[in-house]
């Protein structure tokens, strides 16, 4: 990519006015002489602030309270259910004679989904009637049940849910087909529902442009009506433990947008990206500086600065190699605009007015 820029640059006349020496007589911008070092500390900076947005994210999703409310059995769900009692016949010498039981011993009865009435047959008892009670309250029902059959002494039930339908966690978006997946008390990590739901991955990576990096898979977690973002990679390397009812949303979107512009540029519009690209990489996506018509002098950067304060303008001395080597490294935001001008050297007021044109009716449409 640096080669197809540079290859661009080479024709052009290398002599002219400074383009930074122009700007810094205006006050609508501040203005920044881009230099490698200063590109590679702000490339740092915005890395570094990047991770410090994903802590906080995950932070939330780590943080949020535990559900303690009890499970109340509905029809679909699946519960393991184990008896346990003490037997007159354990602790038997070998005489046969009954000894005193040493201890409750637990027999496991096994799985049971509650059918559509939300009902269950049970050894010994029949059928049982679960639906609506919450798991204590399942437990003392079935318990008095082996009470009232006389067939065991002091029994006590433990029910243990397998499979909670109607807590199901739903992922959607670009992944073909929406999935439901049931919610278990043993927990599901969303890196388990994303795995689950994308299967090999292969159907939805071969869509779009990921080699050519414009577009990123974006993962957006809903829960309690608020919407919690990730990138996938992001998603599926943290251990985040979903709640019943979680919703997740799988978006393929280009997060970061420039727009490239001016008569020394080949290709104007709008390019995107999946992640920040570097100012090169927007150029060179843009087929490159027009090495008939670009000002090697004048290539600039504006970043809108909300809260009030002044935009800022980057400039590039695009004839020589520490700007080359600066545009390597400059990362783009969402946002930014690129202006190249074409030659002979334009008022640079004028430049700050044509990109002013663009920027700001799309800041104003944003807020």
């Amino acid at each position: 990519m640096l080669s197809t820029l540079l290859s661009g640059c080479a024709t052009l006349p290398q002599s002219g006015p400074s383009a930074a020496g122009m700007v810094n007589n205006t006050s609508q911008v501040n203005l920044v002489d881009v230099t490698p070092g200063f590109a590679s500390t702000m490339e740092a900076e915005i890395a570094n602030r990047e991770r410090e947005k994903f802590d906080a994210v995950l932070s939330v999703l780590q943080s949020s309270p535990v559900i303690n409310q009890d499970i109340i059995l509905q029809p679909g769900d699946v519960i393991s259910i184990t008896l346990w009692s003490f037997s007159p016949w354990q602790g038997a010498n070998s005489g046969g004679t009954m000894n005193q039981s040493t201890g409750p011993s637990p027999s496991g009865l096994g799985s049971y989904q509650l059918d559509t009435n939300g009902m269950v047959s049970l050894p010994y008892v029949g059928t049982v009637s679960l639906q609506g009670l919450s798991v204590p309250a399942a437990q003392s029902k079935l318990a008095d049940l082996y009470v009232k059959a006389g067939i065991v002494q002091d029994p006590s039930v433990i029910i243990v849910p397998v499979s909670i339908p109607q807590g199901r966690i739903l992922v959607t978006g670009a992944i073909g087909a929406p999935k439901a997946i049931p919610w278990t008390p043993a927990g599901v990590t969303l890196s388990d529902a994303l795995t689950d739901a994308l299967g090999n991955g292969s159907e939805v990576l071969a869509q779009g442009d990921f080699a050519l990096k414009k577009t990123a898979l974006q993962v957006d977690i809903i829960r309690d009506g608020k919407t919690i973002s990730l990138p996938m990679g992001e998603a599926l390397e943290q251990n985040v433990t979903l709640r019943p009812y979680d919703k997740i949303v799988i978006q393929k979107s280009s997060n970061v947008k420039v727009v490239v512009l001016g008569g020394g540029i080949a290709k104007n519009g709008v390019e995107g990206f999946g992640e920040s690209p570097s100012l090169a990489e927007v150029l060179g996506n843009a087929s490159g500086l027009d090495a008939n018509s670009a000002n090697d002098h004048a290539v600039f950067v504006l970043r809108l600065n909300h809260e009030g304060k002044k935009p800022t303008l980057y400039d590039f001395s695009w004839n020589k190699v520490d700007g080359l080597i600066a545009a390597q490294q400059f990362p783009m935001l969402n946002g930014d605009l690129v202006y190249v001008a074409e030659a002979p050297i334009i008022p640079v007021e004028r430049a700050i007015s044509i990109l002013f044109e663009v920027a700001l009716p799309a800041a104003t449409a944003a807020k």
